[in-house]
């Protein structure tokens, strides 16, 4: 089993790593991610995770009000037709760039997730058609007006089509073409399929088992920039928790020089 309770850190301390740059935190927790695959779980503790390796198109915040992350912009073409432009720039951390089709191919995967104890699919079942005219546009039919397509968004982690083997991807809402094999939930437990465009990245490393691997802050993330206020933010961070029995007991914080 992957060890959830280093991984899951991450998601309560980007802040924190941030500000103090090569600074480690070590927090007890008292729930932790089922996986590290975006699609797999609809529960809070892997959404904490999925905003901190993979980014979405929008986001709410606190208040759920709709924000912007992915997307630039947003607007109805008529009443069962949206138009999404889409950031430029942005590369996922295999180094490929951010395009409309690795959209596509996201909102592709979730409904075909095997064994999802809660599945992400609700969130996209009023989608009836994507399409994308070119690389930073997104265009998105439903069969009705649907008013709740913005916060349905806000919920899907955004993968790469490249990374994971696929083309040019046409959506279907029965079977997409052009998505090649989509990549098994393990392979986001060991951080092998765990390319995204978040401000962190995970990483096996040498002489540990694959189902162990550490977040890292990536120096190219147009999140980390524009959190850090930095033009670019790099460095490396290992977490760990006790039990959470262990946690209530004695809360603690405490930092380790990290390479």
């Amino acid at each position: 089993m992957v060890r959830w309770k280093q991984l899951v850190a991450v998601a309560l301390s980007g802040g924190f790593i941030a500000a103090a740059n090569a600074q480690e935190l070590k927090i007890g927790l008292s729930a932790e991610p089922s996986s590290i695959d975006p699609h797999f779980h609809n529960l809070a503790p892997n959404t904490s995770m999925m905003k901190h390796i993979f980014d979405t198109l929008l986001e709410q915040d606190e208040q759920q009000r709709i924000k912007l992350r992915l997307a630039l912009a947003w607007r109805t073409l008529d009443d069962t037709t949206w138009e999404f432009k889409l950031r430029p720039g942005v590369k996922f951390t295999d180094g490929s760039d951010f395009t409309a089709n690795d959209v596509i191919y996201s909102f592709c995967r979730v409904p075909q997730i095997e064994n999802s104890p809660s599945s992400l699919a609700i969130n996209v079942r009023a989608i009836t058609g994507m399409a994308a005219p070119d690389p930073s546009t997104l265009v998105v039919t439903t069969a009705q007006a649907h008013p709740l397509l913005p916060s349905e968004m806000s919920t899907i982690g955004i993968l790469s089509a490249k990374a994971n083997g696929a083309g040019a991807v046409t959506f279907d809402r029965q079977a997409c073409k052009g998505v090649g094999t989509y990549p098994k939930t393990e392979a986001f437990n060991s951080g092998e399929a765990a390319i995204g465009t978040g401000p962190f990245k995970l990483v096996r490393e040498p002489g540990r088992s694959s189902s162990s691997a550490t977040p890292k802050a990536t120096a190219s993330s147009w999140s980390a920039t524009k959190a850090s206020g930095a033009k670019s933010r790099s460095g490396s961070a290992s977490f760990f928790a006790p039990s959470p029995a262990a946690a209530r007991a004695s809360p603690r914080c405490s930092r380790a020089t990290s390479t």
